[in-house]
């Protein structure tokens, strides 16, 4: 079974905003192993997978279930009294519209590690 060099490698990406108040947001992704990229990208591919006649909460759902699979931190985000939000994932949609996640979901999603990322996956036996 192969041991995983850094098992908890993560990268950050700044927010997608125009907005003033959000220029400092940063948000922690994992990277993730071959067997979690293939649970990843179906969830990826789902929001693309509605058609117009589908619900568009069914896509807002696509988005965010995409979202949080490998989100793991955030910062620089602030209330309205300036204090800092902490991580959470039940208020991650209180926080972000859907467009901005699902931005932030294709960058992640085509994110590619550097060079002195060695990340490798643990195999699991049942």
């Amino acid at each position: 079974m192969p041991i995983p060099l850094m098992p908890n490698e993560t990268f950050e990406l700044p927010g997608p905003f125009n907005d003033a108040k959000k220029q400092d947001w940063k948000f922690r992704f994992r990277y993730l192993c071959g067997r979690e990229q293939r649970v990843f990208a179906p969830l990826v591919d789902a929001i693309d997978d509605n058609d117009i006649d589908s619900p568009v909460n069914l896509m807002f759902d696509a988005v965010f279930t995409a979202f949080k699979f490998t989100l793991v931190g955030w910062s620089g985000i602030v209330d309205a009294e300036g204090n800092e939000v902490p991580f959470d994932l039940d208020i991650v949609e209180e926080v972000m519209s859907t467009r901005e996640a699902n931005f932030l979901v294709i960058k992640a999603y085509f994110h590619t590690p550097g060079s002195d990322d060695r990340k490798k996956c643990v195999e699991s036996k049942d």
